[in-house]
């Protein structure tokens, strides 16, 4: 059976993040033993721009929180750690309503349908395979955090599946896009269910049959009354998207990163440019082609050879490069050290 998807039109916002999520990563890194100092330098705000929870700050604040945190502990599940620790709160009115959903399958279709109420840069799909149904999801700095954001968010979903729902059961399988930060057998027990990587998606798995099933505390009256608040939300964040130029070249940057293609000439066409075209738009707005895909190369680059599985040679060859030399050559000159070297760090 082909698989059915439940889509939106949303064009692609720049309404930021929900402050009280950037607050909860960047608290963590704090607990974790990183510097204010440096988590300011690392994302570009201090500690009193997360004082009202309620408040929007960019995307990218959320994903250079999380790729040094991920710099800093390298080979292990970070982000599972901050998982378990972050209240459920960050959710804000999503997951109350979810709590009070007629079924379990309509708590997927609630978040699928106000993830922007998380932030403008995700975007959640329900997927519908046979007697499976993924929760899929997508957030436009996947490629600069190295995957932590991504296996904070399934394991926060993972949480409200299991201590609001009780649906813990439920999940058969989880899929990420990245390569594991940690190995697999870390969060398979952490999750109690199956894990994959490489996938070309981040997603919960469930078995559609459960699905069907009501939550614990069904309210219909406080459901409607929660999701008039969340529409109501979701209209002003939309009224006031701004869309900036760059984004439809990052995020098609970041889904070619996912099939290890950097190449300028692949992404000129994507975005229906001519690579001088494209060279040209982008250095209008700023930033030379060249550096925004250097920029995720080396992100990827840090997060591949964190995998002691990997050689230097296949990470090369995973970020599209010809040979190991010219790899070797480029994250000397982004890093100042070789990939070796970087290997040995604390």
């Amino acid at each position: 059976m082909d698989a059915i998807q439940e889509t939106k039109h949303v064009k692609l916002d720049r309404a930021g993040a929900r402050a009280s999520v950037v607050s909860a990563v960047m608290l963590f890194g704090l607990s974790k033993g990183i510097s204010q100092e440096a988590m300011k330098q690392a994302t570009g705000i201090s500690l009193e721009a997360l004082v009202d929870p309620e408040g929007r700050l960019p995307d990218q604040v959320m994903a250079q929180a999380w790729k040094l945190i991920g710099e800093r502990f390298p080979g292990q599940a970070i982000a599972l750690e901050m998982a378990t620790a972050a209240p459920m709160s960050v959710f804000g009115p999503l997951a109350q309503a979810a709590r009070f959903s007629p079924t379990r399958g309509a708590m997927l279709s609630l978040f699928s349908r106000y993830d922007k109420v998380l932030s403008g840069g995700l975007h959640m799909s329900v997927v519908r395979s046979g007697p499976s149904t993924a929760l899929v999801l997508e957030h436009q700095m996947d490629a600069v955090d190295g995957g932590h954001g991504a296996e904070a968010a399934v394991g926060l979903g993972s949480r409200i599946a299991r201590d609001l729902f009780g649906i813990q059961e439920s999940i058969v399988e989880i899929e990420f896009a990245h390569p594991a930060n940690a190995p697999v057998a870390v969060y398979q027990d952490w999750f109690d269910a199956s894990v994959r990587f490489d996938c070309g998606r981040n997603a919960m798995v469930f078995d559609s049959q459960e699905l069907e099933k009501p939550p614990a505390q069904p309210n219909p009256q406080m459901y409607a009354f929660i999701e008039t608040h969340l529409a109501l939300v979701e209209k002003g964040l939309l009224a006031n998207i701004r869309e900036e130029p760059l984004d439809r070249v990052r995020v098609q940057l970041a889904a070619q990163a996912h099939r290890s293609d950097y190449s300028a000439e692949s992404l000129a066409q994507k975005t229906g440019m001519s690579v001088r075209t494209l060279q040209r738009f982008t250095a209008k707005h700023g930033v030379s082609l060249r550096s925004m895909i250097e920029e995720v190369r080396e992100a990827n680059a840090r997060r591949l050879l964190s995998d002691a599985r990997l050689s230097v040679d296949e990470v090369a060859f995973l970020l599209g490069y010809s040979d190991d030399r010219a790899f070797r050559r480029a994250f000397k000159r982004w890093t100042g050290t070789t990939p070796a070297a970087f290997r040995t760090q604390d």
